[in-house]
C-alpha cells in the first residue's frame, strides 16, 4: 500500500502565507507528494520535500519571471503500486473541450493513465469515466466558490483506490471536515462532488 499527498495551487505567499499546519500533519505520514502546479515559491517545494519525496508540475504562475532555477515540467507521469498517475496543472492544455477536467483527460490521450491529478480551478473534485479517475485537490491558497481551502490524500493498493479530501478554514489549525471515496479496480462509478458549480 502507498499513500500519496495531493495538493495544488498553494500560491504561497500571495494567497497563503505558509504551508498550513493541517497539510504538514497529514503529509508527514505519506510516501509521496504530488503537486499539480501554481507552487509560486521554490521554497514551498523544499518544505514539502522535508515531509516526503515530491513530484510537481508547472502552473501558470510558476512560468512567470523564471521563478524556478530548473523549470518545472508541464506534465508528468509516475507509476505507484501498479497504477499510472498523470500530473498536469490544466491551464496550458489546448483543445475544444469546455471543461478543464476534460482537457486534463485528453492531455494524456497519447499515454493513457489510471489516475489524473490536476488543478488550476481551485475547486476540489473527484470524477471518473469508469476507466480513469480524475482528482482536483483544490487549493491551499483560496477557493473561488466557498470559504474552505482543501487538499487530498490518495491511498493505493491492489484492492482498490481511496481518495480522501480535507477541508479547512484560514486561521484555524483544525480540519473542518473530510470525506473519503473508495473505488474498486475496473469498477469506477461516475462520482462527482455534489453542490459544486461547474468545473472549468
Amino acid at each position: 500500500m502507498k499513500i500519496i499527498g495531493l495538493t495544488s495551487d498553494t500560491h504561497i505567499p500571495t494567497k497563503c502565507k505558509e504551508l498550513p499546519p493541517q497539510v504538514v500533519s497529514v503529509f508527514s505520514s505519506v510516501d509521496l507528494i504530488l503537486h499539480a502546479g501554481d507552487v509560486v515559491l521554490p521554497e514551498t517545494l523544499q518544505q514539502l520535500k522535508n515531509l516526503a519525496p515530491v513530484v510537481a508540475v508547472a502552473g501558470n504562475h510558476d512560468r512567470k519571471k523564471n521563478r524556478f532555477p530548473q523549470p518545472l515540467p508541464n506534465k508528468e507521469i509516475v507509476s505507484v503500486e501498479g497504477y499510472s498517475i498523470g500530473l498536469v496543472h490544466g491551464d496550458s492544455i489546448t483543445g475544444n473541450h469546455p471543461y478543464i477536467w476534460e482537457r486534463a483527460y485528453w492531455a494524456f490521450e497519447q499515454n493513457p493513465v489510471d489516475i489524473i491529478i490536476f488543478g488550476h480551478t481551485h475547486n476540489p473534485m473527484v470524477l471518473t469515466d469508469g476507466r480513469t479517475l480524475l482528482i482536483n485537490p483544490g487549493s491551499l491558497g483560496c477557493s473561488r466558490y466557498f470559504s474552505q481551502r482543501s487538499f487530498a490524500k490518495l491511498v493505493l493498493d491492489q484492492d482498490g483506490i481511496g481518495v480522501e479530501l480535507f477541508f479547512f478554514e484560514p486561521g484555524n489549525e483544525k480540519i473542518s471536515f473530510n470525506y473519503t471515496v473508495n473505488f474498486q479496480p475496473g469498477k469506477l462509478p461516475l462520482t462527482v462532488n455534489q453542490n459544486r458549480k461547474p468545473y472549468w
